[in-house]
């Protein structure tokens, strides 16, 4: 009887989270906030929402602009895969210097703890501790400037989408305009 009063109010939260949780649109965490975002999918973008009276469609100016955000991109990956790299040195740098403080710790322990290499042991603890904080807020800026460059560069490279539809869509307008040249049969 006590096991059945248990399970109908989880069944019932179980039910809400479900409904709750079900949802046409596909949701994804955002890198930035951790909040949850939906995502569209690329299916959902297409010609539509570029019209044939759109000031952009020229295609001087779209070829240009794509040039200049082809640039920008390649720029932003080298700059990425440099900091990704340094990034990874941090964090082995990192991982050394765990070890470190765990030996540290380690000869603490084996040491009387009213000897002189006891008192020099802890404050040598104190001051690795106190660089490994550091490290850690380093890691994080670090990790908040390449989230930076990632949604950088995926905006570019939406961006640089967009344009290839927009010439898409002047060469479409092209190919319907009238030749300008009439013809006239006797």
């Amino acid at each position: 009887m006590n096991i059945t009063k248990n399970w109908i109010p989880t069944v019932f939260l179980l039910l809400g989270f479900t409904v709750v949780s079900c949802n046409d649109e596909v949701v994804a965490l955002d890198d930035d906030s951790g909040s949850v975002v939906p995502k569209k999918s690329h299916s959902d973008s297409n010609n539509d929402d570029i019209s044939e009276n759109d000031d952009e469609l020229d295609y001087e100016y779209l070829s240009n602009k794509m040039n200049d955000l082809e640039k920008r991109i390649s720029r932003t990956e080298r700059d990425r895969n440099k900091y990704n790299n340094r990034f990874n040195e941090i964090m082995d740098f990192q991982k050394k210097t765990n070890e470190k403080g765990k030996n540290k710790i380690q000869f603490i322990i084996d040491q009387v703890p009213d000897s002189k290499e006891y008192g020099t042991a802890i404050q040598d603890l104190r001051k690795h501790e106190k660089f490994e904080n550091e490290l850690a807020e380093i890691i994080k800026d670090k990790n908040k400037f390449i989230q930076y460059l990632n949604r950088s560069l995926r905006e570019m490279k939406e961006e640089k989408n967009l344009i290839k539809r927009k010439q898409e869509k002047f060469f479409e307008i092209q190919s319907k305009k009238p030749s300008g040249i009439i013809y006239y049969y006797h």
